[in-house]
């Protein structure tokens, strides 16, 4: 399928209103987005959306998922969501015994992701 892409006039007096509107479609096909992984990916205790989604491109991941994760699933709704934003997502998945282990340990993967942006969408952990 062919894809049509638009470019915003930045000089234009509309820009900050369509830039606007842009942000909260994102932020709607986002909130889908989490809610298909809610619905069909297992127990998830924590879902943290960071790196491309909180607009840091240098993490090693996209996004955390800890609980009892249902990993076919998971490939399957990450899949889907890439065709549609158009880049791969880097995710991690944890039991809960491994996260609490490695947080505990101050490891260094899971200080960098709570040291930047990000956005805590799940948080049953109480963290």
């Amino acid at each position: 399928t062919l894809r049509k892409y638009y470019r915003l006039n930045l000089g234009s007096i509309m820009y900050p209103e369509m830039q606007q509107l842009l942000l909260k479609a994102q932020v709607l096909d986002e909130q889908a987005f989490v809610e298909k992984l809610r619905e069909s990916c297992g127990d998830i205790l924590l879902l943290m959306l960071t790196g491309r989604f909180a607009g840091e491109k240098d993490l090693a991941t996209d996004i955390l998922l800890v609980g009892n994760i249902k990993s076919r699933n998971l490939e399957k709704v990450i899949k889907e969501y890439e065709k549609d934003i158009g880049f791969e997502i880097r995710y991690t998945t944890m039991k809960k015994d491994e996260f609490f282990e490695r947080r505990q340990m101050m490891d260094k993967f899971l200080y960098a992701l709570f040291e930047e942006k990000h956005m805590m969408v799940v948080n049953e952990l109480d963290l």
